[in-house]
């Protein structure tokens, strides 16, 4: 059996029940955890509660969503809401996708509250085409009657971050794939405090989302080639930094057996050059070098060195130069 632990700012997954600790006392002792779904019901898939976020407004209010299968409906998990209010206790199960097809599969929610203590979900849904889906509920308790969709279309798409600036915007940053060739992209969009959603902006990388408390402005930290980056927005245009760089010689090194696909952002327009290096330091081929537009590429290093020739199997260095900065990694060439 599957139970989810849950404490006051931690979550832990651990085996078919959400469970809560309201907080911990000033000498950091744990109280005794609260089951909140234990269903009685034997089907081990339809006990299953997974996936649970949280979120506290100022009046100390906890509120958690997850994903859960019931009997209802046992092969497509919906989305749930339940939340801590002190003094008065848990209320009970709200199913926050209850307004859409019973059919479709909803999963991995994400919850977050605004400068007003209004709560701001969203979630990934499948229904023969996959989509992101957000709902609000008001801090005097009204839920929106019908979910939003934010990103329709037939590419599947997953994991949606939430965060709300101060300035009543709602900032999501999800993953998808494209149909055609199966690639990943990754995409960020807002909506503004008037309730208007913007259009989707495509962004280099997914990772965790944070908004600066006096300006608003997002800020995403992910993994980007082989190093650990920062895309933040100032002054409406997108900035990315590097973070963390792992010198060559660290794990993370791509295989390339016939050929390798690499694949890379440009973040300003401008001259691009894309080399491969030996471990003696000598350029072995100019993959890409001229002017870029601000966008992804890709291109295949089929392992040759200019003149057409097999390089032999073995450890090189690629380095990748942009107008905004300067990136590198290694790869592993093998011969079969």
């Amino acid at each position: 059996m599957r139970t989810i632990t849950v404490f006051l700012l931690t979550l832990f997954w651990l085996a078919d029940a959400v469970q809560l600790s309201p907080g911990f006392n000033p000498e950091m002792v744990w109280e005794p955890e609260t089951a909140l779904t234990v269903p009685p019901y034997e089907n081990t898939l339809e006990m299953w509660s997974v996936k649970p976020k949280v979120a506290v407004t100022s009046d100390g209010s906890v509120h958690i969503v997850w994903t859960s299968f019931r009997p209802a409906t046992p092969q497509t998990p919906q989305i749930y809401y339940k939340r801590f209010t002190p003094g008065v206790g848990w209320s009970e199960d709200t199913c926050i996708s209850a307004d859409l097809s019973r059919l479709v599969g909803c999963e991995v929610p994400a919850i977050a509250c605004d400068s007003q203590d209004n709560l701001h979900i969203v979630w990934a849904e499948y229904n023969g085409l996959w989509n992101i889906w957000h709902k609000m509920r008001r801090a005097g308790g009204i839920w929106d009657s019908v979910s939003s969709s934010i990103a329709p279309g037939y590419a599947y798409k997953f994991e949606p971050v939430i965060a709300c600036s101060p300035n009543g915007n709602v900032q999501v940053v999800w993953r998808e794939t494209d149909n055609s060739n199966r690639r990943l992209h990754h995409y960020y969009r807002y909506r503004n405090s008037e309730g208007i959603w913007m259009p989707r902006e495509s962004i280099p990388f997914f990772g965790c989302l944070a908004v600066n408390p006096y300006t608003g402005e997002p800020h995403i930290c992910g993994r980007y080639f082989n190093g650990i980056c920062r895309l933040y927005k100032s002054g409406g245009v997108w900035r990315m930094d590097t973070v963390h760089r792992p010198i060559p010689d660290e794990p993370g090194a791509n295989l390339i057996v016939s050929g390798a696909r690499i694949r890379y952002w440009v973040e300003q327009a401008g001259l691009v050059r894309l080399v491969v290096y030996s471990v003696l330091g000598r350029r072995v081929r100019v993959l890409a070098e001229g002017r870029k537009e601000r966008g992804w590429y890709e291109l295949v290093w089929d392992g040759r060195d200019e003149s057409g020739r097999g390089m032999p199997a073995g450890i090189y260095y690629w380095r990748l130069e942009t107008a905004g900065e300067s990136l590198r990694g290694k790869v592993i060439l093998v011969r079969e």
